[in-house]
């Protein structure tokens, strides 16, 4: 891959497989240009471009200018907040295409972060039962995780991502330049996500990671990072792209950390993930799997991203617990009441399972109180 620091519009591509599917990833500094000339070549007859309110303010002029001279743009900005991430908002979104005159023949773009990128998902499937979509992401989480996913999906009063399809984009359009005005705690979100592949799948990694993490240029540590994430997922999504099977095991942390974003405590999506992790690994080593050296471990990494472990002053335990007794992989791993499928660690870089399936029953008792040994810091270093 050529230096994302370099000023040039010089392109780099990525082809990245779900099962036979491919998903090209273009990568530039600035990606307008690339990304004006794929919708011109396409031909696309108009442009429905669903946008994140915080990028479109700095970047949404040049991106507006560049495909206005393609084809007529209709944009509708989407504030990146949990509780619009819902069917109500994919409706208004749906009626403004109509009224747009959004046809067969055009595309949906998504222009911002993940919960921006799976609402666009969700108008483009639905519209006409599915036309184009484009990615756009601007952050490092959704560059590295949302994208490299085909599930589109939104909230509902229950919890996270329980209405949703699969549904990939045509292409996806990588500007690390975006990058630069991401705030520390939205950069932090990204590494956070490196750190979960490090402690269940990727550990060979670790030293890269750390390596990266000293590195002062956020553009060129942003490029690596990159494509190393790309490569270590393309193993678990070219067989699995639908990830119900062993890619279970890129929801490590999320059971409770989904939990925590639905509640609406303003939390980031790498800092409540980074805290269901770290409950996760607390259960591990009540289970005496994970060593307390290994507990650390999380910690640390955690930490060193830039991580905050601190959960909300004013946490709900019992609600967190119903949230989490809708979790989607209840589907995977029939549990009675009380219990609940968690991915898990026996050890770093090693997945608990049950069968074939890198999940175990984990039951309310033991989230409470790994929920209250993280408060209180047992545990941890």
């Amino acid at each position: 891959m050529s230096d994302p620091a370099d000023t040039s519009t010089a392109t780099d591509r990525i082809d990245f497989q779900f099962g036979e599917q491919v998903m090209p990833v273009i990568i530039a500094r600035d990606i307008v240009p690339a990304l004006a000339e794929h919708c011109a070549e396409r031909g696309f007859d108009r442009i429905f471009l669903i946008a994140d309110t915080t990028p479109w303010e700095i970047y949404g002029g040049p991106l507006q200018q560049a495909l206005g001279n393609v084809a007529p743009v209709t944009v509708e900005l989407v504030e990146p907040v949990e509780k619009y991430k819902r069917l109500g908002t994919v409706e208004r979104l749906l009626e403004q295409a109509m009224i747009a005159h959004i046809s067969r023949h055009s595309v949906v773009i998504d222009f911002g972060g993940g919960l921006v990128g799976n609402v666009a998902g969700m108008v483009a499937a639905l519209l006409y039962r599915g036309i184009s979509l484009i990615t756009v992401p601007t952050t490092l989480l959704a560059m590295t995780d949302s994208i490299l996913s085909l599930k589109q999906a939104v909230n509902c009063e229950q919890g996270k991502n329980l209405f949703g399809t699969y549904y990939m984009p045509e292409r996806a359009f990588l500007g690390t330049g975006y990058l630069q005005t991401l705030g520390d705690d939205q950069f932090a979100a990204g590494l956070i996500e490196f750190v979960k592949n490090c402690l269940t799948f990727d550990a060979d990694s670790t030293g890269t990671l750390l390596e990266l993490m000293r590195e002062t240029d956020r553009l060129r540590m942003a490029g690596r990072l990159i494509t190393l994430g790309m490569a270590a997922k393309q193993r678990l999504l070219r067989d699995d792209p639908k990830e119900r099977g062993q890619a279970i095991l890129l929801e490590y942390g999320h059971t409770v950390g989904h939990a925590l974003e639905h509640q609406g405590y303003g939390l980031t999506h790498g800092i409540a993930v980074g805290l269901g992790m770290v409950v996760a690994a607390t259960i591990s080593w009540r289970r005496g799997w994970l060593g307390i050296d290994e507990l650390h471990r999380h910690y640390e990494l955690i930490r060193m991203a830039g991580g905050v472990l601190e959960f909300p002053p004013q946490l709900d335990i019992p609600r967190t617990i119903r949230i989490i007794g809708y979790d989607n992989k209840h589907g995977y791993l029939d549990c009675e009441p009380g219990l609940h499928p968690f991915v898990l660690l026996r050890h770093i870089g090693e997945l608990a399972t049950t069968g074939s399936l890198p999940l175990v029953r984990v039951s309310d008792d033991e989230i409470a109180s790994a929920i209250e040994d993280v408060r209180s810091g047992r545990g941890a270093p």
